[in-house]
């Protein structure tokens, strides 16, 4: 089997979606364990696989995102870690077979919130624990998926490097304004998670994969730095009792196509990704190849106000009251960053304005969710 790395970096490799949301897609109830279907429903779980792959993916990725012991906790399963996360990687070892795709171990968040850990070695070991059974069912490489504080996601890889130096594909995650917890640098974050070992540095937002070619040009990248991108579908809808994703498979390809000229190497999804979105992606990156340019990021800068304080009165322009008394004006309402990024809404602001905007209103705390203050 040709090295996952190695054709990594020579061509665009296509993963799959999460097998967790396709199985609820297909009317598995939320309240149960997806991972716990390996020992109790394994046929449906190969199943999910074997479309993927029929659908044109070439890493697989095994059921167990959530499969570490403090998240199976919930449905009485602790004591079954190991037997899960192996089973994990006998289906998926199982379906690829010869095809030459590669299986990579699926792990997520420990699922306990930072300020609750008895200390950073607790945390570990769980990693660990689940880590070491993805291993022994014979995993070609660790995914850690998903994780939004770079803190928890050191800790992980650190348990995986312990026990084996399979590659690493380490996926951030990041809230609708692409920031990290703290405030942290994504250039700093990215080259420390690589000091550290890990082979593949990717993003994986929740918002679809608009999100991601804003977050790809923020990680420091050059011709031997391997990049991944698996976002969800988009922003599920609730509708008769089930989450639905209304993200369009061509859409979502089109958009995932222009990440290789970021030097993305590795397209995959997650939530909402279903093995149409999956043959819709392949067949429009069928032929592409990374970019080798060296790309350094650059975190947005927050510049200064400059008033002036120059005599005189300043020549009264004719305002929106004046206007209206002679011409039909268009109003636009323009909500403020919920991040301190200002770029993007001036841009959205002068874009409102060259399209015929006459005036912006920016609404008072809009939908009850913080923003940066109208005043501002």
């Amino acid at each position: 089997m040709a090295n996952l790395l190695e054709a990594l970096g020579s061509r665009i490799v296509v993963g799959d979606g999460a097998v967790a949301a396709y199985l609820y897609a297909e009317g598995v109830p939320l309240g149960r364990s997806f991972e716990g279907m390996n020992l109790t429903d394994p046929d449906r779980v190969s199943a999910a696989h074997r479309i993927y792959l029929e659908a044109g993916a070439e890493v697989i990725a095994t059921n167990s995102f959530a499969a570490n012991r403090a998240c199976l906790r919930r449905h009485g399963l602790e004591e079954k870690v190991s037997e899960i996360n192996w089973k994990a990687a006998k289906l998926a070892l199982g379906e690829v077979g010869k095809s030459g795709a590669w299986v990579v171990g699926t792990m997520g968040p420990s699922g306990i919130p930072q300020a609750e850990w008895g200390g950073a070695k607790e945390v570990e070991e769980l990693f660990r624990k689940q880590a070491g059974a993805l291993l022994d069912g014979g995993v070609h490489a660790i995914l850690l998926q998903s994780f939004s504080d770079p803190k928890e996601l050191s800790v992980a890889m650190e348990a995986v490097r312990e026990l084996h130096h399979l590659p690493i594909l380490a996926l951030l995650a990041a809230g609708r304004e692409g920031t990290l917890p703290e405030g942290k640098s994504w250039e700093e974050t990215t080259r420390k998670l690589r000091d550290a070992g890990a082979e593949v540095i990717g993003v994986a937002p929740a918002f679809g994969p608009s999100a991601c070619e804003g977050l790809m040009k923020r990680i420091s990248s050059g011709p031997d730095q391997l990049l991944a991108a698996y976002p969800d579908a988009g922003q599920p809808e609730f509708s008769e009792g089930r989450y639905l994703y209304a993200n369009h498979p061509d859409y979502f390809a089109q958009r995932m196509a222009e990440l290789p000229a970021l030097g993305v190497n590795l397209l995959g999804g997650g939530s909402g990704v279903s093995p149409a979105h999956i043959r819709a992606l392949k067949a429009k990156v069928s032929g592409l190849k990374p970019t080798t340019q060296v790309r350094v990021a650059v975190e947005p800068k927050r510049e200064a106000i400059q008033i002036s304080h120059g005599a005189g009165q300043p020549k009264r322009e004719e305002s929106i009251l004046d206007r209206l008394k002679k011409e039909r004006i268009a109003v636009v309402e323009l909500d403020s960053p919920r991040g301190l990024d200002m770029g993007p809404f001036f841009k959205a602001a002068e874009e409102l304005v060259k399209a015929g905007a006459t005036a912006l209103t920016l609404a008072d705390n809009s939908l009850a969710i913080l923003r940066v203050a109208n005043t501002a």
